[in-house]
């Protein structure tokens, strides 16, 4: 999903799968919110709705 757009992260999980350590979950989490959130501030406003439009446009468009 990630290589076709659909998707722009992948969020890894502790070993075990996330039910094995909630707590590093909910840590990993947050900090990959925050980090795009700090990201996504420091992109203007009409740039940030352009590459929306862009990304979402893009979807299931196929190039062989």
């Amino acid at each position: 999903m990630k290589g076709f757009g659909l998707v722009d992260g992948i969020i890894p999980e502790p070993v075990g799968g996330a039910h094995a350590n909630p707590q590093l979950m909910y840590q990993t989490i947050k900090k990959t919110i925050l980090d795009t959130i700090n990201e996504l501030f420091a992109i203007q406003a009409d740039e940030r709705i352009n590459q929306r439009i862009d990304k979402f446009g893009g979807m299931g468009v196929f190039v062989e």
